[in-house]
């Protein structure tokens, strides 16, 4: 129990012949939450109650976080300040944590303290409180503990506790229910059920699987007592170092081929953290059998590894790769792990282009770069992610980059990344093509000409300077069901605008945007000289998604079949504004200026229509 002292001020009008405020409570203890009296007392140097009329005023404070005060005795507790009646007052308080408190009153001038003790007890027992590793508990608060689970390693044994507390989050100890453990892990070693003592009990508690579970404490005795939960905790697998066999060199679930902590021969099992450093170097060739999924993978070694199949073999899941280390690793499969992939020493050689097909790959340095195979000519990422300082793209892919004529960055729901360097053309003209749910983020001035694809997902600029795609790209979005979004800038990062040679739409979604991304609007222009198509629209539901302006110029001819939701102005310099949209607005609820060529079509324009001199207004055109 810990100790706490309230002061409660009394300020005494000129002339007054207080000597001190006293303080008395009643009762002198409650349970935690339950209201009490306080009872402030105005006295002279001989303890005899002053009437001054209301003429002074008190301040109720205190150093304990969990200690209330309900001045006006309404059921509004925060009230602390108020006069005396008669030269005295009675306010309410109460305390949420089991503790014992010091009341006192103090003055200004030569008025001097008079305390009260008081003490909060626990309230019933009404539920119970599990404490994981990292966890402190916290009686008296919102949640009643503070702090973060740690991290956990499967097969490694901790410490849960149990307490049982009332609804304020105090140790009730005179509870001695038995408990039940029970966890989200299927595969958890558990104990066995037992009694708290003094209503608080440790319990030693195993989790076998890597990845993100719950464990649950319950009363077998009564079972209206609320049962407490962990927030998920994070299990990562067993680390093992591979040392292979020298012959096949199987990396599966079954042979023999790596060292544990204990220096232990051990087979892989999904969900260990894996490292490969000089102790397997004279097993470099390591031949994955079926889909292994590790939760990491850290490639340390002076010595080459390779990463093939004889089998159809593959890296899964959700784990990461790391390459460090002055030696190279080569992958020949098509994997489908999803977590990132950081080049941070010695060099990757892709020798399949599918690789790294769901995982987003980051450079840190020309230092540690990536090496493409003979005869890959779509490279597919699962994202590129980098902060840095412009460099172009092939001088971190130093072998292999010019043969490309497509990358495509297939960024997995929920992922979000980005990349501040240059993607840079090829020798036959690079096609940027965005595949996935995910999002996509381009900073620096890219120099790619073949075009841009938004298949799936968001492509966003993310950059405060316009122009990141060379204006000779044409922008298509959409792929067969699924729908493709272009963003101009982000809620933090206003993108002035970019300009496209062309605009049009593919497959059957009906999500397909150009949006805004910023509280500033940005300006999509579409300078073509050949016919374009456009059914998807112009902004979009998601916050500052509609703040954007759409710019027509060139000669040639571009006809809007979908309805938009922008707030900018859509403006035609050149060329054919077709507006043939079926329902809403084809332009928003911007105004609409005509300075050169002609706006034309079938559909509706939402805002105010200007048509200059040199402008043409053709409807049905």
């Amino acid at each position: 129990e810990g100790e706490s002292v309230v002061i409660a001020s009394f300020a005494a009008a000129t002339g007054s012949v207080f000597d001190h405020i006293a303080v008395t409570t009643s009762p002198a203890s409650t349970n935690a939450g339950e209201t009490f009296e306080v009872t402030i007392t105005g006295e002279d140097i001989n303890n005899n109650p002053v009437n001054d009329n209301g003429t002074n005023t008190i301040t109720v404070s205190s150093a304990s976080a969990f200690m209330e005060f309900d001045w006006n005795r309404d059921g509004t507790y925060g009230d602390t300040s108020g006069r005396f009646v008669n030269g005295t007052t009675n306010i309410l308080a109460r305390n949420k944590k089991a503790e014992t408190t010091t009341i006192a009153a103090s003055g200004g001038g030569a008025i001097t303290l008079s305390p009260a003790s008081f003490t909060t007890t626990a309230s019933a027992f009404s539920k119970l409180q599990i404490l994981a590793p990292g966890e402190t508990a916290a009686p008296g608060t919102t949640t009643g503990k503070t702090g973060t689970p740690t991290v956990r390693t499967a097969g490694v044994s901790f410490n849960v506790t149990v307490n049982a507390v009332d609804s304020y989050w105090n140790l009730v100890d005179t509870v001695s229910d038995t408990i039940a453990i029970t966890s989200t892990d299927s595969a958890a070693t558990l104990p066995a059920n037992a009694p708290l003592f003094a209503g608080n009990g440790v319990f030693t508690v195993t989790l076998n699987t890597p990845g993100s579970f719950t464990v649950t404490a319950t009363d077998v005795n009564d079972p209206t007592k609320t049962a407490s939960t962990t927030p998920p905790l994070t299990v990562l697998g067993i680390p093992l170092v591979w040392v292979g066999d020298w012959t096949l060199n199987l990396w599966d679930t079954s042979s023999l081929n790596w060292y544990n902590p204990a220096f232990t021969l051990v087979a892989f099992t999904n969900g260990n953290q894996v490292t490969f450093d000089d102790s397997g170097s004279s097993s470099p060739a390591v031949n994955i059998v079926g889909t292994v999924m590790p939760d990491t993978i850290t490639v340390n070694s002076a010595s080459d590894y390779t990463f093939g199949s004889t089998s159809g073999g593959s890296i899964g899941g959700t784990g990461t790769l790391t390459k460090q280390g002055t030696g190279s690793l080569t992958l020949g499969t098509a994997n489908t792990f999803s977590g990132l992939t950081k080049l941070s020493g010695g060099t990757l050689i892709l020798n399949h282009h599918l690789a790294l097909q769901n995982s987003p790959l980051q450079f840190t340095s020309i230092a540690a770069p990536l090496q493409l195979g003979a005869g890959i000519t779509n490279l597919v990422l699962g994202g590129l992610q980098k902060t840095g300082s412009e460099l172009p793209i092939n001088t971190f892919i130093t072998v292999g980059y010019d043969d490309l004529v497509q990358l495509t960055l297939n960024v997995a729901a929920g992922n979000t990344v980005s990349y501040s360097d240059i993607i840079n053309s090829t020798t036959a003209g690079l096609k940027l093509v965005k595949t996935g749910p995910g999002w996509q983020g381009l900073g620096a001035a890219n120099q790619f000409t073949n075009g841009v694809e938004v298949w799936d997902g968001t492509l966003a600029l993310n950059s405060q300077y316009g122009g990141r795609i060379p204006a000779v790209n044409t922008l298509t979005l959409g792929h067969g069901a699924n729908s493709g979004v272009f963003q101009l800038g982000t809620p933090t990062v206003a993108n002035p605008g970019q300009t496209f040679a062309g605009l049009s739409t593919s497959g059957t979604g009906t999500s397909n945007a150009v949006v805004g991304g910023n509280p500033v609007n940005s300006t999509i222009t579409i300078n073509n000289t050949l016919d374009f198509t456009y059914a998807g629209s112009f902004g979009g539901p998601g916050v500052n998604e509609n703040n954007l302006n759409v710019t027509k110029s060139g000669p040639g001819k571009l006809t809007l079949l979908g309805s938009s939701t922008h707030v900018g102005a859509t403006t035609v310099n050149g060329g054919t504004l077709l507006v043939n949209n079926s329902t809403g607005s084809g332009t928003g609820s911007g105004a609409v200026t005509v300075n050169g060529g002609t706006l034309g079509g079938t559909g509706t324009i939402g805002g105010a229509l200007t048509v200059n001199a040199n402008g043409t207004l053709a409807p049905g055109a």
